[in-house]
């Protein structure tokens, strides 16, 4: 949606990734582990997880709420359509900020991959989005495992 409107008027539309974002928060799960012979002089001592790590099933939902906190405290503010949406004003516009917080941030751009999808402009300068590298990997991890390439083409590789 935002992708969407900041097409629709003339936007440049950045992203960012947070690197290793669910640490970032705390879990509100209960989680030990016995350390391993990798820990060393700590080994069979019982540890205890404090941050959210990925896997468990509350991770998703604290780093959503440490993000919340952290978005509410500089200032910004949900949209009322779509409450993952977060807005700004500065200087009468509508922005996002740069660095929000410590977190370490990277990609730090105009978008040019999100997920699985690659985006680029074309020579008119419309935004194309397509997701090239993800089908390349999942072919080449089909090859591997079965020993030949699939029979089906795709339209995005079957130009290259």
């Amino acid at each position: 949606m935002v992708m969407f409107l900041a097409e629709l008027n003339d936007l440049a539309f950045w992203s960012t990734d947070v690197g290793n974002a669910y640490l970032e928060s705390y879990t509100s799960e209960k989680v030990y582990m016995i350390a391993g012979p990798e820990f060393k002089e700590m080994e069979d001592h019982i540890l205890v997880i404090s941050k959210a790590l990925y896997g468990l099933k509350s991770s998703g939902q604290r780093w959503h709420d440490r993000l919340h906190d952290c978005l509410v405290e500089l200032g910004w503010f949900p949209c009322k359509a779509e409450p993952d949406i977060w807005m700004t004003k500065k200087n009468g516009e509508l922005q996002l900020t740069s660095k929000p917080f410590d977190f370490k941030l990277k990609g730090t751009g105009e978008i040019s991959h999100h997920l699985v999808m690659q985006f680029s402009r074309d020579e008119d300068g419309t935004l194309c989005m397509e997701q090239r590298k993800y089908l390349e990997k999942t072919i080449d991890g089909y090859d591997r495992f079965f020993g030949s390439k699939p029979r089906t083409k795709t339209p995005i590789l079957a130009e290259s």
